[in-house]
């Protein structure tokens, strides 16, 4: 007998050898066993996940000497003729091949005729969404009302192209992408009955590869099976997979993190002189920058992927920021898009890896990250200045006398509510709003991609991060800037900040002469409020006053505060000793 694929071989008899459907199965058992199966059903999918599986369980199932049944005995004469795809009662189309209005018609014209030998005529129309729409207009009725021992089974990997009309005449079941844990056990089992020598890596690497279908599981370790008859290894599955190897992953990561491009493309060479394609490694590349993401956001649990417990993977987790992933994995989406189309694959992705060993490009990825360390470092030493300056207050004001322990606690009063209290308002908003001028944003959004490329000692860093801000509103004179971190909003509005932004952008005539910078979410709810007043007949919309939780920077009050408490401290002190104390008290304003 010829050989017959391993996926033939242990292709599930019964709804028990199922792996992965359970919410499918237990309601196809329940419709089976209690006889109130339906006339038409959708089975939609990835690929390998069982859709035609269970729909021939279903067709044996109810053809079974034994029906009402959940499970089909596999005995039987029309059991076993459905297994073997001789029965005339159960018919399997494939819509790819057989697409068009003529085959349908012939199927509408069959249903009327009674099964030839079981209780049920079952129809599984396999890549469902391929029909023509002449043929889906033809299988409508057919679909509604069909005979009551006729039964239709559809099967898609894309339901969305199935017409509404086809849908609606159907119970709908989504399978499931069957998760690694479940394909391991399977393959296990599979190896044990095929007494193939495999190790667990190797079993956990193919259910990594196979992305949740089993039948690409089972081609895989049949492919192994032929190429390794001893022991198949994690580096077997590497070579017949054609998919790049976890320790060169990490290699070259490990390069491109060092700068060092020519080690890098040293490793590059080695991946092609053993077979391996560029957009494999490009896509291999990508998963690897994503799964060192999902470590560092999400960390390790249990059934995750086995490199997560690599120690080389986890050391370059923890020296790689978010901001230089995003940076790695942007480079590689624009290659990956650029060889689909391109003849020079090498080329291009070489280029890439240039581009990602740039030392300006690195230090321009790790630029926002620095800065909001930096920011949130400057906001707690702040924090602990003040507790100290608070605390020492505390100590020794039993030893100052009570006016100038008065005037003290005045002083610090009056300069933390100026710092505290004076807050970015939703009217100044509403200002640049109501003046929005589109010609004034468009002239200054020409000159936000030069941002990046101004070399100034002094400048530099402010005009990239300035360059990281979304301008969303301009006036004549104001505009109004929107980051994602609210530390970063805080920093911008500081006034020597303030400074360098108005020096960078108004360095050959005056485009801006203020700014103001919000935290997405806040400007998300200050646009709503503005588009749904404006939209209600408001012209210039009055904005509601939420906390934008971002301070002003005064510095300059601040100090004019404190000067003129210190000459009130030093006024008080010499009347007080020309009259006496007891004449001279200082009057509340």
């Amino acid at each position: 007998m010829a050989y017959q694929a391993l996926y033939r071989q242990y292709r599930p008899k019964s709804f028990s050898d199922i792996s992965g459907q359970e919410h499918i199965t237990v309601t196809l058992k329940n419709a089976l066993q209690f006889n109130r199966f339906g006339h038409a059903y959708l089975f939609s999918g990835p690929r390998g996940t069982g859709k035609t599986t269970i729909a021939k369980i279903v067709a044996k199932a109810l053809n079974c000497i034994k029906s009402p049944t959940d499970e089909p005995c596999n005995e039987c004469d029309s059991c076993l003729s459905i297994m073997q795809n001789t029965n005339v009662d159960v018919l399997e189309i494939d819509a790819a091949s057989n697409n068009g209005v003529e085959e349908i018609r012939e199927i509408r014209d069959k249903v009327k005729y009674y099964p030839a030998n079981g209780k049920y005529k079952v129809y599984i129309i396999d890549e469902v969404h391929m029909l023509s729409t002449s043929a889906f207009n033809a299988l409508l009725k057919t679909l509604e009302e069909p005979p009551k021992y006729v039964v239709f089974i559809l099967a898609t990997t894309e339901p969305y192209k199935i017409p509404l009309t086809i849908l609606s005449r159907c119970q709908r079941f989504d399978f499931k992408a069957i998760t690694r844990a479940d394909l391991r056990k399977r393959l296990e089992v599979i190896a044990k009955e095929e007494k193939i020598t495999i190790t667990t890596e190797a079993l956990t690497l193919i259910a990594e590869f196979a992305e949740g279908g089993m039948r690409d599981a089972i081609s895989l370790l049949d492919q192994l099976s032929a190429y390794n008859n001893e022991n198949i290894t994690e580096n077997d599955v590497f070579a017949v997979s054609g998919g790049v190897s976890s320790a060169k992953m990490i290699e070259l990561a490990e390069k491109i993190e060092n700068l060092d491009s020519p080690k890098a493309m040293t490793v590059i060479d080695e991946l092609l002189d053993t077979g391996k394609e560029i957009p494999r490694i490009i896509n291999d590349l990508i998963i690897f920058f994503r799964d060192l993401l999902v470590y560092q956001n999400v960390g390790a649990k249990e059934g995750d992927k086995a490199i997560f417990t690599n120690k080389s993977f986890i050391t370059l987790a923890e020296k790689l920021s978010n901001q230089k992933l995003f940076f790695y994995l942007n480079i590689l989406n624009d290659a990956q898009n650029i060889s689909r189309f391109s003849s020079q694959k090498r080329a291009f992705f070489e280029l890439s890896i240039i581009k990602m060993t740039d030392f300006q490009e690195n230090k321009s990825a790790d630029l926002e990250k620095e800065f909001t360390a930096l920011s949130e470092k400057y906001e707690h030493l702040l924090r602990k200045v003040q507790s100290l300056e608070e605390r020492s207050f505390n100590q020794i004001s039993g030893k100052i006398p009570l006016k100038e322990r008065m005037l003290s606690r005045e002083k610090e009063e009056l300069v933390v509510n100026k710092i505290n209290g004076k807050k970015l308002t939703t009217s100044e908003i509403g200002e640049v709003l109501n003046a929005a001028n589109k010609d004034k944003k468009e002239l200054l959004l020409k000159g936000w991609p030069f941002l990046k490329n101004i070399s100034d000692q002094e400048l530099e860093i402010t005009a990239k991060l300035l360059s990281q801000g979304e301008l969303v509103a301009a006036s004549e004179d104001k505009m109004i800037l929107v980051y994602e971190n609210k530390i970063i909003c805080n920093r911008m509005m500081k006034n020597q900040t303030k400074r360098l932004v108005k020096k960078i952008l108004n360095r050959k005539s005056e485009l801006v002469k203020e700014y103001y910078v919000l935290p997405k979410d806040k400007w998300l709810i200050v646009l709503k409020d503005f588009q749904d007043k404006y939209r209600q007949g408001q012209k210039k919309p009055q904005l509601a006053d939420i906390d934008l939780e971002i301070y002003l920077d005064d510095e300059e009050e601040i100090n004019a505060i404190t000067n003129d408490l210190s000459t009130k401290n030093e006024m008080l002190t010499i009347a007080q000793n020309v009259f006496g104390s007891e004449l001279v008290k200082l009057k509340e304003e």
